[in-house]
């Protein structure tokens, strides 16, 4: 069963970026001729380096994700290893990407809803009784 990973090594900068574009293709071709798949390739980008290696304070990067069976893995190290304009290489073991369950559409709702009726009051209260009762209360408030 094919297992994915990630592959990033640090090119000579003493390559132009044709020169690191071939590096690349060299790469790409030792996976694919261990029957690997490269799902994407990023084009190298110079950086410069943290500290020097081999003399250089700079390098190519570059980053490739792939697939290939592990026992396959040890002599794409190998040609890495091989290749002196590769500086350092490092290789990650990645999971596989789970992709999102797709989200379920909103139910619609089949009973038509029904309107509240307005109901009239029981009782219709005269303002003048509520006024009297008001101050019915208001006045018992006062004297206490």
């Amino acid at each position: 069963m094919k297992q994915n990973y990630e592959l990033s090594y640090l090119i000579s900068p003493q390559l132009s970026n044709e020169g690191a574009s071939d590096i690349l293709r060299q790469v790409n071709d030792a996976i694919q001729e261990k029957e690997g798949v490269v799902f994407d390739s990023q084009l190298p980008r110079k950086f410069s380096l943290a500290y020097p290696i081999q003399k250089e304070n700079e390098a190519w990067l570059q980053i490739t994700y792939f697939s290939l069976e592990p026992g396959q893995l040890a002599e794409v190290e190998k040609k890495l290893k091989e290749t002196k304009e590769i500086f350092r290489s490092l290789i990650l073991k990645r999971k596989p990407v789970k992709m999102a369950p797709l989200m379920q559409p909103l139910t619609v709702l089949t009973e038509k809803i029904k309107p509240i009726e307005a109901r009239e009051p029981s009782q219709k209260v005269d303002l003048e009784e509520i006024e009297k009762k008001l101050e019915e209360i208001l006045g018992q408030n006062e004297l206490k």
